[in-house]
């Protein structure tokens, strides 16, 4: 987000000015934003399939023999072996046991993929947690887990104490009485978890405390471990989070602190551009729409990303676009907006006629009485579409006429314009 991108790049980017009026800018935001960043109970594209053909694996554990030593033999608490493929971890006494060896070649900076599958093979604690513990130092670890009535828990134990990070939850990806795969991702700034490839859960990135992975039993319980599996995740940058902030470097930052860059105010007759609090106004006064844009040097042989926030006050009619346009000269220009009926539309002008990329379609990613955040990122050849952070489109990288940005209100709608943030994309 532009706030964030201020913030890190303070010092090549940003004025001090301009963060302490950004700050006072999104003050009416801050509670919600402190508030993802705790829980990140995320709306966006958690898809187990996302990443199947994205992933290096450099550890495959399929328990074809126990060279890599895991806990085995019998004592009067615990016993442990190998057979058919599998890993049998059994608690003898009244206490959780668990199995833990260390990889030290897991490099926990990288996006990552953590993956088990395992299920009871005896006992009968159906509310005991039947856990892959992941990020395991001398005496600190993290869990997730199952029980066989239905729930899933995540937490860390820590200072000889647990501490939960998602309570037990009723969910019904959960195969009660059969095998179940647990997939943990770390994708950029946070941890996503499934269950037999179902979203069940996502929260923000916690430090490793080491590189111990392995399973947790509960008492008078036996696990049958099918497989751990670890990979590294190649990004895919259709999903929002995978391009982190400090990737991002600004070259051209709009507040709307003030007009220093001289956006239109119109003619007063056809058209209005006024400056509010923080905000830039743009009106179409008659049944035309009109533009207001600027000339922002970009070089498009980079990678680069274009967010704007917008939002329709009032419009002419409820099915007409309210747009970002971008990549733009004379009047030839590319196009990216919505309706406040819930769809949007990706199209260019090529001087002659309008040229549907994307036709209408609608998106649930819309607000259509509040801001809305579009973004226009191109990674190598591949152009991506988002709002609000949900990715509406992908397609071939677009080709710009020229480097006008700005923003065009349908015939007789208002806009309010929060942002506008220009920046390339570095070190993937």
């Amino acid at each position: 987000m532009a706030s964030n991108t201020c913030f890190s790049n303070f010092d090549n980017s940003c004025k001090f000015e301009n963060c302490i009026y950004k700050l006072m800018k999104h003050l009416s935001y801050f509670t919600f934003t402190i508030y993802a960043l705790l829980t990140f109970n995320l709306e966006a594209q958690n898809k187990y399939s996302d990443y199947n053909n994205k992933k290096t694996t450099f550890v495959y554990e399929d328990f074809s023999n126990n060279n890599r030593n895991w806990r085995s033999g019998t004592s009067n608490e615990s016993n442990g072996f190998v057979s058919d493929g599998h890993y049998y971890w059994n608690s003898l006494n009244a206490k959780s046991k668990n199995s833990t060896r260390p990889f030290y070649n897991f490099d926990d900076t990288r996006d990552f993929e953590i993956e088990v599958r395992f299920r009871r093979w005896s006992g009968a604690e159906n509310n005991a947690l039947h856990a892959l513990i992941f990020g395991g130092g001398y005496d600190e670890r993290f869990y997730f887990g199952y029980t066989p009535n239905g729930s899933f828990r995540v937490d860390e134990y820590k200072d000889s104490k647990y501490k939960i990070i998602k309570n037990y939850t009723k969910t019904t990806a959960i195969n009660k009485t059969g095998f179940n795969k647990l997939t943990i991702r770390k994708i950029g700034n946070k941890f996503e978890f499934y269950i037999n490839s179902v979203f069940v859960y996502s929260t923000y990135a916690r430090k490793l405390h080491g590189v111990r992975f392995g399973f947790q039993t509960p008492k008078y319980t036996k696990l049958k471990i099918d497989y751990l599996k670890l990979s590294y995740l190649k990004p895919s940058y259709a999903i929002y989070n995978a391009v982190s902030v400090k990737k991002k470097f600004p070259f051209f930052e709009e507040y709307f602190l003030n007009n220093k860059n001289n956006w239109s105010k119109g003619d007063g007759i056809t058209s209005k551009g006024f400056m509010g609090s923080y905000t830039y106004y743009w009106q179409s006064l008659e049944s035309k729409t009109k533009s207001t844009s600027k000339f922002i040097s970009i070089d498009t042989s980079k990678d680069f990303e274009l967010e704007a926030k917008i939002r329709c006050l009032s419009a002419g009619k409820n099915t007409i676009l309210q747009s970002f346009i971008f990549g733009g000269v004379g009047n030839k220009r590319y196009y990216f907006g919505f309706n406040t009926e819930g769809s949007f539309r990706i199209s260019k002008y090529d001087g002659s006629k309008y040229v549907a990329i994307k036709d209408w379609a609608e998106s649930s990613a819309i607000k259509p009485n509040n801001y809305n955040l579009l973004t226009v990122r191109k990674i190598e050849n591949t152009m991506y579409f988002f709002i609000n952070e949900k990715l509406v489109h992908q397609c071939k990288s677009l080709k710009f006429y020229g480097n006008k940005f700005g923003f065009e209100a349908a015939s007789n709608s208002k806009l309010e314009i929060d942002d506008l943030m220009m920046s390339y994309i570095e070190g993937l």
